[in-house]
């Protein structure tokens, strides 16, 4: 009768390498019959007949993660925040410097690193927009971007996924007028 055997891949949130998707399940028996001794299959099949070679599929992926995408801020508001994490283990450090492409915003921190211990524990990031006092579109948008450093190759060479904001402004042009109303004389100044 036949015997099944279960082959498993370890789960280990690295991401593996091309070369390191494959692995081979040697078989080897004895028997008292020797016709059915292995060193006397290699005679006859050829060495290796009796491997099994198995592909591995990586289900990990080197990734910078942003939630939520998007945010609205109030202008002069208080701060909004986000979360940012890896998507896979790192074999080296990876640090971040995190900068918004609108000089209003205010971001903090403006680095953190990530290692293999933490790649995946959310790091928040707070974002306060200056109240600039300026008529401005009634909203506008500004993006978020992550530069990604590493040793690690797979963290090396990737992009960040970018937050895009929302930000409604607060101010509205106009001539404000220090007194409710003047009283003039004909011919006379006030």
């Amino acid at each position: 009768a036949a015997h099944y055997f279960t082959v498993t891949a370890v789960d280990d949130y690295t991401v593996d390498a091309i070369s390191a998707g494959s692995a081979s399940v040697w078989h080897t028996w004895t028997s008292t019959d020797p016709h059915y001794n292995s060193e006397l299959q290699d005679d006859y099949y050829g060495t290796g007949a009796h491997n099994l070679d198995i592909m591995i599929f990586d289900n990990d992926r080197a990734g910078v993660y942003v939630s939520p995408d998007h945010l609205n801020v109030d202008e002069g508001g208080d701060s909004v925040s986000y979360e940012i994490w890896l998507g896979s283990q790192p074999r080296d450090e990876v640090s971040l410097v995190i900068a918004a492409n609108d000089t209003d915003v205010i971001v903090s921190p403006t680095a953190l690193s990530f290692n293999s211990s933490d790649w995946n524990v959310s790091k928040r990031i707070h974002l306060v927009y200056i109240d600039d006092l300026l008529d401005e579109a009634e909203e506008k948008v500004f993006s978020v971007l992550s530069q990604v450093q590493s040793e690690d190759a797979d963290y090396a060479s990737i992009v960040a996924q970018e937050l895009s904001a929302t930000v409604h402004d607060n101010d509205a042009a106009g001539i404000a007028l220090s007194v409710p109303y003047a009283s003039i004389r004909e011919g006379g100044k006030s």
